[in-house]
């Protein structure tokens, strides 16, 4: 050891002596799963900067000299959980806390459950609003309104309730996040949602702006490398970075719409200018017909301008009609935005690139790519809603489309880069139905099933 560098060690090893006897409460005890194995490398943590990990016999130990209000335990796979302190847990300055992880995705299985092809599991009426659903584990979150409160409430499948959480503030949409964990979506505010073992919990609330920054972009986590979406300016352009095991930064793919990008900005320089408004535009000077993969590129300061403000901050700068009708332009062209979704399939991902008909294939390495042209978007007689949809256990993938009144689904056999021969019409599901996501080859949904009547239901189907 250098000379200079062994009076720090010794500092540095006395403070630790110090704190370790010091220490008033010592917590410890294992983590483990719900089968009882032990989960190594769970992070047990106060804050952001104090904590530790379970060993590989999934035990953990804790010294500290202030008693904190929770102890969070998180581990991907898993709903975190938060288990909240008092000086009455300590004997003698020592807590044994032993922690049950509950798994957030239910296990590929044969759901044996009702001979009928419909069956429907909850359902609104005049004082109860259901507002949104997620999987979780083999039960269902549902996020509901009940004469101005609202609650998160854990169902099974067959409808019978398990347990249910009030909740503050007027939260909207529950999200699901690339590491399965799951977000209460509100006006102003970000919250996580979790389970300590059948019953909803959640964790302390965070900004709206941190969710959209950290929690949202990130889309996929496949073998042990984080995905990120990162769109352009108007949403014109859509880029897929990646982060390996070893945090390094690398840029999958890129995905420009130059002409949705060139029509934007003339909608932008004439909300400027208040100039009148021309929904049709050449074609900006130096545009091509290459809509390729493409490298990352830097933007004009004036297209960076934009990100500072969102169609509500810019709609305070509108003085005229005209700055209204461009502003409104603006954001339909910035609502058609590049849909191009990634999926994983075992050791395969899969992007869907609508705006350029093709499906491109990466495998493990990331480096080899196939690529096939796709045409299920545009068949004749049937409405993309420009959604796919994966089976969360299965990992099937299906294209959702609209025909006349009901729904149809189309499951792509991205292996021959075909859609099936055979279309799914959903007749069950009415036009206004939403929220459609599946597992386990069963379709859940939100729908209407009398239009005079405004109460919905929540429903599964089986698909096959």
């Amino acid at each position: 050891m250098r000379p200079y560098l062994l009076p720090i060690f010794l500092l540095l090893l006395a403070n630790t002596t110090l704190s370790a006897q010091n220490a008033l409460f010592l917590i410890r005890g294992t983590v483990v799963d719900e089968t009882g194995q032990a989960l190594a490398g769970v992070s047990v943590r106060l804050d952001d900067t104090t904590g530790t990990r379970t060993d590989a016999a999934g035990r953990y130990r804790l010294e500290l000299n202030q008693l904190p209000e929770a102890l969070y335990f998180r581990y991907v796979g898993y709903f975190s959980q938060r288990v909240k302190l008092s000086e009455r847990n300590f004997k003698d300055g020592v807590f044994v806390l032993d922690v049950r992880l509950v798994p957030q995705e239910t296990m590929l299985r044969e759901l044996t459950i009702s001979k009928e092809r419909v069956t429907t599991i909850a359902e609104e009426d005049f004082t109860r609003d259901i507002l949104d659903f997620e999987f979780a584990g083999d039960n269902l979150l549902l996020l509901v309104r009940e004469r101005k409160k609202y609650f998160v409430e854990l169902q099974t499948e067959d409808g019978r309730l398990i347990s249910r959480l009030q909740v503050s503030g007027s939260p909207w949409e529950i999200f699901k996040s690339c590491t399965g964990a799951l977000h209460l979506i509100g006006p102003e505010y970000a919250q996580e949602l979790t389970l300590s073992g059948l019953q909803p919990d959640t964790f302390p609330r965070y900004s709206r702006d941190r969710f959209y920054k950290f929690v949202e972009p990130c889309v996929l986590l496949n073998q042990e490398h984080y995905f990120f979406k990162a769109r352009g300016v108007f949403h014109q352009s859509l880029t897929y970075l990646y982060f390996d095991p070893k945090g390094k930064r690398h840029v999958l793919m890129q995905i420009m719409d130059e002409e949705g990008m060139a029509r934007a900005m003339d909608f932008y320089r004439q909300f400027q200018t208040a100039e009148a408004l021309f929904i049709q535009r050449p074609r900006a000077p130096g545009m091509t017909q290459d809509l390729g993969l493409l490298p990352m590129q830097h933007e004009t300061d004036e297209a960076l301008t934009f990100r500072n403000y969102s169609f509500k901050e810019l709609s305070k700068f509108a003085e005229g009609f005209e700055q209204f009708a461009h502003l409104t332009a603006l954001e339909n062209a910035s609502a058609d935005s590049v849909y191009a979704p990634l999926f994983a399939v075992n050791d395969t991902l899969l992007i869907f690139d609508h705006l350029n008909n093709r499906l491109i294939r990466f495998d493990v390495s990331m480096t080899g790519t196939n690529v096939s042209p796709i045409s299920y978007h545009r068949t004749p007689g049937l409405n993309w809603t420009r959604e796919l949809i994966q089976d969360e256990t299965e990992k099937t993938i299906y294209a959702h489309f609209t025909r006349k009144e009901h729904h149809t689904l189309q499951r792509i056999e991205w292996r021959r880069f075909s859609p099936s021969a055979e279309s799914l019409d959903i007749e069950e599901a009415p036009y206004l139905s939403r929220n459609f996501r599946i597992r386990n080859g069963n379709l859940y949904y939100l729908g209407r099933p009398n239009y005079n009547i405004p109460n919905y239901k929540l429903y599964r189907l089986r698909l096959r």
